[in-house]
């Protein structure tokens, strides 16, 4: 820097400043948790294979990423997350290709604590993505796993009929977000827009 007076005395100065800007870009750990159960029929699975296929296809191969699927049952693409790299992409769009609402009922505790396992392979916790039009019987039980966890949940309640005290309440628990969408409202760009508030 470069200090002097100016022509009424008063002192100036110039300082030559070179920030250092990191090209480094955050890693995103994402693990998406989505409803197959037989009342996501319809619109609702169409739309959420449209969201999951395109947050798929804007993963980085430095990225982590897994899709659970759940209904009565749950079921993971892969163990634990794994890089967004074109091999393990394509095996994602083929799992989502094939993705229908024909899981049965709606057993969200049992489809999270699959994801949760799946984390542990992420360099760090990550975030979970839920899709679910679902009621949960088990509220307290669900957020409280969740917490404890440690994991960030991003929730989208699908419908008029999902429990809306546990969507929220495992955004809330996890300082996640929630969002309540309707199949008819483009469900699809609300779902990835809501993906991005975790970048």
């Amino acid at each position: 820097g470069y200090f002097d007076r100016d022509l009424e005395g008063k002192w100036v100065a110039w300082l030559t400043l070179n920030p250092t800007v990191s090209n480094t870009v955050k890693q995103r750990n994402i693990t998406i948790v989505v409803d197959c159960s037989g009342s996501m029929a319809g619109i609702s699975n169409q739309q959420a294979k449209i969201a999951v296929r395109e947050i798929i296809e804007n993963l980085r191969p430095a990225d982590m990423f897994n899709i659970v699927k759940f209904g009565s049952h749950a079921t993971a693409l892969f163990p634990e997350a794994l890089p967004g790299n074109d091999t393990n992409k394509k095996a994602a769009f083929k799992l989502i290709m094939g993705m229908e609402a024909d899981m049965g009922g709606t057993e969200i505790g049992t489809a999270l604590q699959l994801a949760y396992n799946g984390a542990n392979g992420m360099r760090d916790a990550g975030d979970i993505l839920l899709i679910t039009d679902g009621q949960s019987y088990d509220v307290v039980n669900v957020v409280k796993s969740a917490k404890e966890n440690g994991i960030r949940h991003f929730t989208i309640g699908v419908g008029s009929a999902v429990a809306e005290d546990m969507v929220q309440g495992l955004a809330d628990a996890t300082g996640g977000a929630h969002e309540l969408v309707s199949p008819n409202e483009n469900m699809a760009e609300a779902i990835v827009r809501h993906v991005k508030r975790s970048y």
